[in-house]
């Protein structure tokens, strides 16, 4: 996962990858986003409010709902909204617009401009998705533009449906309610889910899925712990871990998700997160924990792993955790290394038992 922080009234380029999602997040509450994007390659086919209100039937988008092109290309879909208040109306604020409603456009920041900047265009007006905008539509036709409903925090997640360039602003208008009476930041997250090559998917694990998830199970810790545990100490442990009736309470349990890997539908790994109070240490609501993430040893080193940690990023930037942790055993270096890689860092250590020997594992976390 990428972070990207958008200063007030400025705007930010990002390139996008179809299957990769984007999080926008309103890091102080109150303030909209300009979202505004470009198929990749053309400066021809773009994000389009009005195509969006027209494909969805409706004035709002919610969840499952599409953001087109002005070709009718769906673009993104939303796949997690805290807020549910957005605007597809309003073009970007621009020095005509300050001149016309405030007489200061001469040198007031914009988010035309700074749309028009990022893409390296030069539109003379823009209709961007207003995210976290709040706009009320009187049945007299009257429309009035009230602060924001969004809290510090909140967030949209969209996934990417073609590759495309964003181009999004933190609005600049300080002259009204439309964010709240001042300007705040913006912080934007790429999560690379589809990072894992052709022919890789990952779906949840369902109950009906049982054995194949004790199999995987089984073998990823035999082929990744066998060498360093004595066989009896392995077998204890396997029967007691991964014991059906085990399994099949986690996989009924709220509060634990399983997720299958597959590379071309051969089962390739998986993934097991836990949130409070399932957790195997910490149990703190404000976290996620990865008790398992496992590939299996014919498809390692083929970008698999980061695409289970990405996803594990992603289900905690939708349930709006503020960080993820987990346990490795202190002598898996390549383990270690790997989350070092990817942001974690050491916060302490607990007790793992396998069979009859105590090993240490450190506790790692990567803020969210």
């Amino acid at each position: 996962m990428k972070k990207y922080r958008i200063e007030p009234a400025r705007g930010m380029r990002l390139e996008a990858k179809k299957g990769q999602h984007v999080t926008v997040i309103d890091t102080e509450g109150g303030q909209v986003a300009d979202f505004f994007a470009e198929i990749a390659g053309t400066h021809g086919e773009y994000l389009s409010p009005s195509a969006t209100l027209d494909g969805n039937g409706s004035l709002r988008i919610g969840v499952g709902a599409a953001l087109y092109s002005n070709r009718y290309r769906p673009m993104f879909q939303v796949v997690y909204d805290d807020v549910q208040q957005h605007d597809l109306l309003f073009p970007a604020c621009s020095k005509a617009m300050y001149d016309f409603f405030y007489q200061n456009g001469a040198n007031h920041p914009n988010c035309l401009d700074n749309i028009n900047q990022a893409l390296g265009t030069g539109r003379s007006m823009i209709h961007p998705v207003n995210l976290f905008m709040n706009t009320r539509v009187e049945p007299s036709g009257k429309i009035t533009i009230e602060a924001p409903l969004s809290q510090p925090g909140d967030r949209i997640v969209l996934k990417v449906l073609e590759d495309c360039v964003l181009a999004v602003s933190a609005c600049s208008v300080s002259e009204s309610a439309t964010n709240s009476g001042k300007c705040t930041a913006i912080e934007l997250c790429l999560h690379e889910t589809e990072g894992g090559g052709a022919g890789v998917s990952l779906r949840p694990c369902r109950v009906g899925d049982l054995p194949e998830l004790r199999a995987l199970s089984i073998r990823t810790f035999r082929e990744t712990f066998a060498a360093l545990n004595t066989p009896e100490n392995l077998q204890e442990y396997l029967d007691s871990a991964f014991a059906e009736e085990k399994l099949r309470r986690g996989l009924a349990n709220e509060t634990s998700l399983f997720f299958l890997l597959y590379s071309e539908n051969t089962p390739a790994g998986y993934l097991k997160l836990n949130e409070a109070p399932s957790q195997t240490d910490l149990n703190d609501p404000d976290s996620l924990e990865i008790e398992r993430i496992y590939v299996c040893g014919e498809f390692q080193g083929k970008g698999l792993g980061r695409y289970l940690m990405e996803q594990a990023l992603l289900t905690a930037a939708e349930r709006k955790k503020k960080y993820v942790w987990l346990g490795v055993w202190e002598k898996n270096e390549k383990a270690i290394g790997f989350y070092q890689k990817n942001g974690f860092y050491k916060t302490g250590a607990h007790a793992f038992a396998v069979g009859k020997e105590v090993q240490t594992d450190f506790i790692m976390r990567k803020d969210i």
